[in-house]
């Protein structure tokens, strides 16, 4: 429309990272790794946000959310997940990040893009990639989760210590924030209360429906 700004990405149903992940890479791996870093940049379809660098890696008390891959960071790149195969875990990604125990996961994802088939590789086999066509349960159970992913094994069991004694209720919630794919509690109460909220929006429903047809017939 004249005058109007163009929505950037236009408005959709589905999310517009549905099927990307937000890598950082590690300004290491960048310089020790030139053409796969800059073969890796010709294969996406963003440009890499390069907001790294400096003081970024020493300015903090050791007690922030921010993951050694934030700090380490050379650049950030929204790619495919496509593009994160086997021969990706295997060959490149210990050359990223660390993964010589295999308890502490790193934290290889920026947070501000994830979307909702954001995993990483199978909890049991680093080298392979969480199948995009598993269903979202399966993922949960087999797949590095969302929160891992972001944040890192030991931070995150960190963050979700202090978000259990801080917001025991869950005030704050959303998707992708720590421990919002814990397994959920419903109360009697909460099921109750959905129980009767569904018989009333069926009777308001059934009601409307007969309203029209009787218009109808009028």
């Amino acid at each position: 429309l004249k005058g109007k700004a163009v929505d950037i990405p236009s408005p959709s149903y589905t999310s517009t990272s549905e099927t990307d992940i937000n890598l950082i890479v590690p300004a290491k791996y960048i310089l020790e790794n030139r053409d796969a870093a800059r073969e890796m940049i010709l294969t996406t379809e963003s440009a890499p946000y390069c907001a790294f660098g400096g003081n970024a890696r020493f300015a903090q008390d050791q007690a922030n959310s921010l993951s050694d891959g934030h700090r380490l960071g050379g650049w950030m790149l929204i790619v495919s997940l496509d593009i994160l195969t086997e021969e990706f875990y295997t060959n490149e990604f210990p050359k990223m990040f660390d993964t010589s125990d295999k308890k502490k996961f790193p934290g290889i994802a920026g947070g501000n893009h994830a979307g909702p088939n954001t995993r990483g590789p199978l909890k049991d086999d680093w080298t392979k990639p969480c199948p995009l066509d598993w269903t979202q349960e399966q993922r949960d159970n087999g797949c590095i989760s969302l929160q891992e992913t972001i944040w890192g094994t030991e931070i995150l069991t960190r963050l979700e210590s202090i978000k259990e004694s801080l917001d025991p209720d869950f005030v704050f919630d959303c998707h992708g924030c720590i421990s919002n794919n814990r397994v959920k509690k419903v109360t009697e109460s909460e099921e109750s209360s959905a129980h009767t909220a569904s018989g009333g929006y069926v009777a308001v429903t059934v009601s409307l429906v007969a309203m029209f047809v009787s218009s109808l017939y009028a």
